[in-house]
Formats: C-alpha cells, structure tokens, sequence
C-alpha cells in the first residue's frame, strides 16, 4: 500500500474540515448576515408610491371633473397637475427630478354646457403619475422587476447582528439592528443632505417636517424622510444536513 505523506494528510485533512463546516451546527453571526442579504425581503427597496389622483388610491385610473370656467382642456389640466402637486410634494420633488411623469387625457372633447347659469362648464379628465426610464433605472440597483407605479428611494443595510439564540439542536434566531441606506433619489427627501437643499425653495417649503419613511405611505404626509433612523429586525433560521438556511425575517 502506498504511504501518504504528512503534508498531504494535512491537505487532505483540511480540506474534509473545510466542507464539514457547511454543516456546522453553530450559525455564526457573518453567515446569519450573508443569509439575510440573499432574501427577497432584503432587496426590497423602500418606494414611493405613485399614487394616482386626489382619492390617493393606489394604481388604476381614476376620473376628475374640475371647475375650469373658460379654460381650454390644456390650461385646465395644467392646473390639475399643479393643484396635485402641491397636495402631493413628495410626488412633486419625484417629478423635479425627472422621476415621475403625468399624463392627463381629457375624456370629453366638448366642453359640456352647465345647466343652469349659476354653474360654470367642468372639464372631465383622467389622470395618471407614473414613473420614467429614470426611475425605471433605478430598480437595477435591487436586482428587483422594473414597475411604473413606484419609485425606489432606499434600499436596506444591516449594521450590526447582535445576537443569535439557538432554538434547540436545529435551529435558531437572530436579532439584527439597520437602516435605509438611501439612493441618489432619496437623498433628496432627507433635509440634511446637499441633495434636498438643491430642490427649488417651494418645494423644500411644502416638505417642512421630518417622516419615518415606514409611515409615509399609511399616513400620506407630505413631509421630508429620515433614513438615518437605526432599526431592529430577527431571523430566524433552520439547519439542513447541507447547512443552515433563513426559514423567515422581519425588518421593524
């Protein structure tokens, strides 16, 4: 029988603790960090939602009638669109910086005649905000589908995992602290950045408060975003004879 020499025993060796490690019932804290950036959960971006019209309904069109008076359909629905703006900066900074288009489509070519001479004539329009090649663009930071109905503004950042407790022989569960990390378009919703303090004076005017970014949406305040804010989150996780894998994970 041929004799193996020490040295490549020694490679031999290694190498078998190598691949056992896969399957090590201990889950360290950068394995458990690395699982959670895979996730889907992970990649998803903070977006601002374009909503479409007054209603702030989500997706879909919606139909307006405005008092117009002797407007043509253009100068009405240039003022509906300045009108939404302003109820709706965040959208409005979104647009400044080529994010957001607004298309307005007039559904009556004939202005309809009021009824009686205390009304004035009304046109009708339906309404869409939705996002550019630019914002589209964005999306491929996320690794994510494209969508026209949202624009990223951060995506996620695990700063630190700060423990991890075993839930029997298989399994365990992890705590996480993390933030927004925001991308050139959020920056210019934080207050403190060069970003925002390069938006026109109005618009920096409408956004005049400060909005954890997860309250944005239920809420709809229009007000600036504070990504910095540090977050906590758990994991839990499963080991499998070719390793541990992440079961679930909530960002909070």
């Amino acid at each position: 029988m041929k004799k193996i020499s020490l040295p490549a025993l020694l490679l031999i060796l290694s190498s078998f603790l190598l691949l056992s490690g896969c399957g090590s019932k201990e889950l360290s804290r950068s394995e458990a960090q690395a699982l959670i950036e895979k996730s889907n959960e992970y990649k998803q971006p903070f977006a601002l939602e374009l909503m479409q019209g007054e209603t702030l309904l989500p997706y879909g069109k919606t139909l307006y009638i405005i008092n117009s008076g002797e407007e043509t359909p253009e100068q009405a629905a240039a003022r509906k669109i300045k009108e939404y703006y302003e109820k709706n900066p965040q959208i409005a900074v979104a647009d400044h910086l080529g994010l957001v288009e607004a298309r307005v489509k007039t559904l009556d070519p004939a202005q309809p005649k009021p009824q009686n001479s205390l009304q004035k004539p009304m046109w009708s329009f339906e309404e869409d905000y939705l996002a550019t090649g630019k914002a589209k663009a964005l999306w491929k930071e996320y690794d994510l589908p494209l969508t026209e109905k949202s624009v990223p503004l951060a995506g996620k950042k695990i700063v630190e995992i700060t423990g991890i407790t075993k839930q029997g022989e298989d399994q365990a569960m992890a705590q996480f602290n993390w933030q927004y990390a925001p991308n050139e378009a959020g920056r210019a919703f934080d207050a403190s950045t060069p970003e925002f303090k390069a938006l026109p004076n109005d618009l920096q005017r409408l956004l005049n408060g400060t909005l954890p970014p997860s309250e944005l949406v239920s809420k709809r305040e229009n007000k600036t975003m504070s990504f910095g804010t540090l977050r906590t989150g758990q994991a839990a996780f499963r080991r499998y004879d070719d390793g541990w894998r992440l079961e679930a994970v909530t960002f909070q």
